[in-house]
C-alpha cells in the first residue's frame, strides 16, 4: 500500500521544490500537445481579426510598459537566480543589479520610441553585451553569465520553432503576443532555477 509523504517542518522545501519541478514539466507538456495535436493553433490564435484589434487597443494603453517591465523584471530575476539561486531579496548586490535593470529597460524602451536615436539591430548587440555585464557583475561568473544568455537565445529560438512563428518579427510584436510568446520560455527557465535551487539543498 503506497504511503502520502508526509510534510513536516524539515522536508517542507524540498518538497515543494519537487512538485513546483512537476508542475512545470506539466505545463511544458500541455505546451507540446498543443502543438502535436493543435495543428497551427499559436499562429491563428495571433492572427486572429479581433484578437490582433484587441491587442492594437491594448498596446495604446500605459498598460503595455506595465506588462512588459514585468516580463523584463521577472526574466532579470530568474538569470540572477539561476547564477546564484541562494540569492536572498535584500541582498545588496541583487537590489542594485534589479536597480541597473530597470535603468536598462528604460533606455530600451526610450530606443524603441526612437526618443533614443540608436540602430535597433546595433542596440540588440549592445543589449547582450551590457546583460552579460550585469550579470557578471551580480555573479562574479564569467563563463555561467555568458552560458545563460546563449541558453535564452537558444530557448526563445526553440520556442518559436515549436509555435512557428517568426522569432525576429514576433519580438516586435504586441504585449500580449509576446506573452503567448513566452509562456514555455518562462516554464523552461523557472524550471532552470528549481533544479538548481534542488542542487544546492536549498
Amino acid at each position: 500500500m503506497k504511503h502520502e509523504l508526509k510534510i513536516t517542518k524539515d522536508n517542507y522545501r524540498e518538497v515543494v521544490l519537487k512538485r513546483s519541478i512537476i508542475i512545470c514539466w506539466v505545463l511544458l507538456a500541455i505546451c507540446l500537445v498543443i502543438k502535436i495535436f493543435g495543428g497551427n493553433f499559436f499562429t491563428i490564435v495571433c492572427e486572429n481579426e479581433k484578437f490582433v484589434a484587441f491587442c492594437i487597443y491594448f498596446d495604446s494603453t500605459f498598460i503595455k510598459y506595465v506588462i512588459y517591465i514585468g516580463y523584463f523584471l521577472l526574466e532579470s530575476n530568474i538569470f540572477a537566480l539561476i547564477l546564484k539561486p541562494d540569492t536572498k531579496l535584500k541582498n545588496k548586490r541583487f537590489v542594485v543589479y534589479l536597480m541597473s535593470c530597470v535603468l536598462f529597460w528604460i533606455i530600451k524602451v526610450l530606443v524603441e520610441n526612437n526618443i533614443i536615436k540608436i540602430s535597433v539591430s546595433l542596440f540588440s548587440f549592445i543589449s547582450m553585451i551590457i546583460l552579460y555585464l550585469l550579470l557578471f557583475m551580480f555573479s562574479k561568473k564569467p563563463v555561467k553569465s555568458l552560458l545563460i544568455i546563449l541558453y535564452q537565445f537558444a530557448i526563445a529560438f526553440v520556442s518559436s520553432f515549436i509555435k512557428n512563428i517568426s522569432f525576429g518579427g514576433f519580438m516586435s510584436s504586441s504585449a500580449l503576443l509576446t506573452f503567448i510568446f513566452y509562456i514555455d520560455y518562462y516554464i523552461v527557465f523557472i524550471l532552470t532555477y528549481l533544479y538548481e535551487k534542488y542542487k544546492k539543498g536549498e
